[in-house]
């Protein structure tokens, strides 16, 4: 808007979003995951034929700020390491062991 606020145009006027609530993003796109502050809204206007909504934001981070953000998701790490390479430094150490057995 070039005030610091953002503007969404075109929105359902039956959407169910009321001054004060926090616009989030969906995670439909698969570009940004689900659930980001985008911001809260600030007003809502209808157009003249009661079709479309405009909904006035304020930024939830401050947008003269930044010039580039990171978005990270978190990872789940795996608790233990692959069955594959513990069976292997299974097969590993009982064979040392029997190598071991036979030169004593």
């Amino acid at each position: 808007t070039g005030d610091g606020r953002l503007e969404m145009r075109y929105m359902s006027s039956n959407a169910d979003v009321q001054v004060g609530d926090w616009i989030v993003t969906s995670g439909i796109d698969g570009i940004y995951p689900r659930g980001l502050k985008v911001g809260k809204v600030e007003s809502l206007e209808s157009d003249a034929n009661g079709i479309f909504s405009r909904f006035i934001l304020t930024p939830a981070a401050g947008m003269g700020r930044y010039g580039e953000v990171l978005l990270l998701e978190p990872v789940t790490l795996p608790h233990d390491r692959p069955e594959s390479l513990d069976r292997k430094s299974e097969q590993q150490a009982a064979t040392l062991s029997k190598k071991k057995r036979k030169a004593q």
